[in-house]
């Protein structure tokens, strides 16, 4: 008989039906503390054995006498190699989960599996507007904000931007959801991860929470939240305030200059990001603390320097008038018009070489 004494949840993410041993996800074994994670079936099979899911025992009995054939049948099995049984567990296994997957002819890519609120990146955009206004700040400031192993940047600077987003309508099988404009504002600090350099984001602001907030912070773990977001655009200037619970936080004031001619080409700039999601166990570590990134590729259609400020406001949750604004840095101020195609996609960053698996200490 099998021995049930080890029992495992496993966990899928993501899981391909064109490629069934494609498999993302990890594995908790009851009663034992961590998690090991696998990238496809293989890895799966391997954790399982390893784990002794597929060992068997036998009561051994004097009488009646067995023969040769029935003593191989009950002895224990040791943990057993690539054999007929992973042949067995992987065409059972892999075909459950294909008919999960297909249950409604959908893309199983978020939560809820029968009726998901986002698909699959990458996410498009077309005609987009952006304001960004840098700006110094003191070093003590950086260094609260800004999480190791990423170093800030040794000028003390910091940047906020405010942008009209349109995203193009998405088609994934049966499941499709149309095109929108929002208003998104974001604080930046450019820093360093060995010798990458690129920027992170302290947190990120939306009005409208759809999807975009929870797809934001569950694939790239950014600090989404809502707000009250304004985004006034006449005679060459842009007004942008953030409001959360009818108390402003940000005031974003840009007046155009100068138009830049020819645009500079833009530098393809990884923005990093602290995924963190709890423990559903109390006082128990993260379950994910990870450093991750992705990398957006866009066409600068239009582009001006101007002038510009930035005002900050606070409450409980939204300190962000703790945040001094000593001096606005000219080159940082800029207006910018994107044409289609906008596309945000996944890197991934370790110490040594780009993983998004790496955790943080």
């Amino acid at each position: 008989m099998p021995d049930l004494s080890v029992d495992c949840i496993i966990r899928i993410y993501r899981f391909k039906e064109d490629n069934p041993r494609h498999l993302l996800g990890v594995v908790e074994e009851v009663g034992v503390k961590g998690k090991k994670a696998f990238t496809n079936y293989d890895e799966l099979w391997e954790i399982l054995n390893a784990a002794g899911c597929f060992r068997r025992t036998v009561q051994r009995t004097k009488k009646p006498r067995l023969s040769r054939s029935q003593k191989i049948t009950q002895r224990r099995i040791k943990p057993c190699q690539k054999s007929y049984l992973q042949t067995i567990f992987c065409a059972f296994f892999l075909h459950h989960l294909s008919a999960v997957m297909r249950s409604s002819g959908v893309e199983r890519f978020s939560t809820p599996l029968t009726a998901p609120l986002y698909g699959a990146p990458p996410v498009k955009y077309s005609a987009s507007k952006f304001v960004t206004i840098g700006f110094k700040t003191s070093p003590e400031v950086l260094r609260k904000l800004v999480p190791q192993p990423l170093v800030p940047n040794p000028d003390n600077l910091m940047g906020v931007y405010t942008s009209s987003l349109n995203t193009n309508d998405y088609q994934s099988g049966e499941f499709s959801f149309p095109g929108i404009n929002y208003f998104e504002v974001a604080l930046v600090i450019p820093v360093r991860f060995d010798k990458t350099a690129g920027n992170y984001c302290v947190v990120m602001y939306l009005d409208k929470t759809v999807a975009g907030v929870p797809m934001g912070r569950e694939i790239w773990g950014l600090p989404k939240k809502g707000a009250q977001i304004t985004f006034d655009e006449k005679d060459g200037k842009v007004s942008s305030i953030v409001s959360r619970f009818g108390s402003p936080i940000i005031k974003l004031d840009f007046e155009r200059v100068q138009k830049v001619e020819p645009i500079p080409p833009r530098p393809s700039t990884p923005m990093f990001s602290l995924k963190y999601i709890p423990s559903v166990k109390k006082d128990a570590p993260p379950d994910v603390m990870q450093l991750t990134s992705y990398v957006s590729e866009w066409k600068r259609k239009e582009m001006w320097i101007g002038n510009g400020s930035v005002e900050f406001g606070s409450l409980p949750a939204d300190p962000l008038g703790d945040i001094p604004v000593l001096q606005i840095v000219g080159d940082g101020t800029r207006w910018l018009k994107a044409a289609c195609p906008m596309v945000m996609s996944s890197t991934t960053i370790s110490p040594k070489k780009r993983s998004s698996n790496w955790k943080l200490k």
